[in-house]
């Protein structure tokens, strides 16, 4: 009914495209603005693509292990660590956008499992004026 392997296929890509870049994040080097917004535009069109077909099925219709929630899981820890190098500055509206977005999405993750509801989220994929 749903083409669980395509949207798998897009989690392993965000995934993929994630972990470099939340190494930098989280790494020694300081980040320039511009590289900064480079990694959150990146991260934004990623997360789209991965999203776009997912009908967020409940876990208990996921196959185990689910590629989603590692994927997931390391855009919120990508989107927090953006978040950490704004030292109060303002964030573009993209920022806070996705940053509700992962934060949703993690906690779902991280959710023990007899505590997982299967409500989706009031806001599956970003709208960006």
């Amino acid at each position: 009914m749903w083409p669980l392997q395509e949207i798998e296929d897009r989690y392993h890509r965000l995934s993929r495209i994630t972990r470099p870049r939340l190494d930098r994040l989280t790494g020694p080097a300081r980040l320039s603005p511009s590289a900064l917004l480079t990694i959150a535009v990146e991260l934004a069109a990623e997360l789209s693509r991965a999203m776009e077909p997912d009908p967020l099925l409940p876990p208990q219709l996921l196959p185990e292990p689910w590629a989603g929630t590692l994927a997931r899981e390391l855009i919120a820890r990508s989107w927090a660590a953006l978040h950490e190098h704004d030292h109060g500055e303002a964030r573009p509206v993209l920022f806070r956008l996705y940053a509700d977005i992962t934060r949703e999405a993690a906690d779902r993750a991280t959710r023990p499992e007899g505590a997982r509801g299967t409500a989706r989220p009031a806001t599956t994929h970003p709208q960006v004026s």
